[in-house]
């Protein structure tokens, strides 16, 4: 009375213990249990194996070998609902099989019809230019199930077709507890009684895209689902370069706005360019730069995206849709494709934005195995002082020996030490020695004496007096050291002329 599963896949003459390697996955076995007549434990144990394969069912003829299955068998399968059919004597087994491969023909038939005129539906769309939500609605009316896709990077729905509220936010709340990478797909999951169907739209390596189908009936079939996920994997792979075009505006603007800390470009104009990235006037603007760590070391490349392209796509289509919930039109967000990075331009008060920045860097090295690091520049004042902080910001982070611990780093300016210690060592030990002579490396005490009375003197602007009362010796003392610094130097040092070089070479050699 059991009705034969639609999904199996093959039928097997069987009679021997050893056919294991020979059957398919969902296979069901006809056999007249030859082997297994004075062996029920035997039979059994072959049963056993044949529900670990697993298989769909076993089919055994009685009155050639097997007058009757014994009740161990029955109990056997009964503990594992494993199915067991019995094929009466008065049937053949050639019979049988010829009727449940006509049945099993006749249900991968309807498979093939369905997948050919869903293909056609959606092919003809996609031809046509039509939207991803167009396309889901397509999809929900042929299958008569709503779906929808979600974006696991953004934490949100990408498209929907004809879900409800209710069932989005149902599914958001079990992705957000799926551990994607080790789930067998597709992932069924019940909420509150209502089930949904869960497969990886998977056109990137680290897939952050979901399909997702809401109902209680049995899924489609997988030839169907196949061809399904493929349409719509296409039309995001065919988005990306969509969104690549709007990065790369932004990136050309981006340029622009470098350039205009060389002063040839009015702020005025920057705005009016600037107008379509979401530019405006603000009391107060911010420069953050997300960078992409691991992958400074590869060329972009636009033309023929790989993986690595793909991700910084998708992710800066996934951030701006964040920022845009959260900031609205506090914050623009820039692509930098040459350095693999991301600029934001904060536009006033964006609260609690380091946490948010902390959030998400942690998702895309959850979702996409790549991690990103945000350098969070200083609070400026005009759209002008905002253009110097990113091209500073962007210089020191190009400089950076070794990566930082953290997420989000904060930037201060430089001081001039500090600046001092990025010039190379050979470089400054050569203008230090031509500038200073022997003072530059002293080695004797007098040497020693004689540079320390220099810097004082320097400091208190070329006062004998001043000079006198800082280090605590005779006037007639200063100006004898003085006297030999000069002879050293070959230069006359006096309050009339500015000894900028001898102060910036004596900070330098220290």
């Amino acid at each position: 009375a059991t009705p034969f599963p639609e999904n199996i896949l093959m039928l097997f003459y069987a009679c021997r213990p050893d056919a294991f390697p020979f059957l398919e996955m969902d296979s069901i076995v006809l056999t007249m249990a030859m082997v297994f007549k004075d062996d029920p434990k035997g039979l059994c144990e072959f049963i056993k194996g044949l529900n670990k394969r697993p298989c769909a069912a076993i089919a055994i003829k009685i009155g050639r070998f097997l007058d009757e299955i014994d009740e161990e068998v029955i109990q056997t399968a009964d503990e594992l609902g494993f199915p067991v059919f019995i094929i009466p004597s008065t049937e053949t087994l050639g019979r049988v099989y010829h009727r449940l491969l006509a049945l099993l023909w006749n249900v991968r038939n309807k498979e093939i019809l369905e997948m050919q005129q869903i293909k056609r539906k959606l092919y003809r769309l996609f031809l046509s230019g039509a939207t991803l939500r167009r396309m889901l609605n397509t999809i929900s009316t042929t299958l008569q199930r709503h779906a929808a896709v979600l974006d696991l990077l953004g934490g949100g729905i990408y498209e929907n077709g004809i879900a409800t509220e209710e069932e989005l936010e149902k599914a958001l709340q079990v992705m957000k507890q799926l551990e994607t990478r080790n789930v067998l797909w597709p992932a069924v999951k019940t909420v509150d009684g209502s089930q949904m169907i869960i497969y990886p739209i998977e056109f990137i390596r680290e897939n952050t895209y979901f399909f997702v189908l809401f109902d209680n009936h049995p899924a489609h079939s997988m030839p169907v689902m196949e061809e399904i996920l493929l349409v719509i994997g296409t039309i995001l792979y065919k988005n990306l370069f969509v969104i690549y075009n709007e990065i790369w505006g932004g990136n050309v603007f981006l340029k622009r706005l470098i350039r205009a800390k060389e002063g040839n470009i009015a702020i005025s104009q920057l705005l009016a360019e600037g107008k379509d990235h979401g530019l405006r006037m603000s009391t107060v603007y911010q420069i953050v730069i997300g960078r992409f760590v691991n992958l400074e070391k590869y060329q972009f490349n636009g033309i023929q995206l790989t993986h690595r392209e793909e991700k910084y796509i998708s992710s800066f289509h996934s951030l701006k849709k964040i920022f845009s919930r959260l900031y609205n039109k506090k914050l623009v967000m820039l692509g930098d494709v040459e350095n693999w990075q991301y600029v934001l331009l904060l536009q006033g008060n964006c609260e609690k934005i380091d946490d948010e920045l902390e959030y998400i860097s942690r998702r895309i090295e959850l979702v996409m195995n790549e991690k990103i690091i945000f350098f969070m520049g200083g609070m400026c004042q005009s759209l002008t002082e905002a253009v110097s902080s990113c091209w500073e910001l962007n210089g020191s982070i190009n400089h950076m020996t070794k990566t930082p611990d953290t997420r989000v780093v904060g930037y201060k300016a430089k001081n001039i030490e500090e600046l001092l210690e990025e010039i190379p060592q050979n470089q400054s030990r050569m203008i230090c020695e031509e500038t200073l002579k022997e003072l530059a490396y002293p080695e004797t005490d007098l040497q020693k004496e004689l540079r320390k009375t220099l810097e004082v003197y320097l400091e208190c602007g070329c006062s004998i007096a001043e000079t006198s009362k800082s280090l605590f010796i005779h006037r007639n003392t200063v100006r004898y050291r003085i006297k030999k610094c000069e002879e050293i130097l070959n230069m006359e040092i006096t309050p009339s002329k500015p000894h900028f070089d001898l102060q910036l070479c004596l900070k330098l050699s220290r």
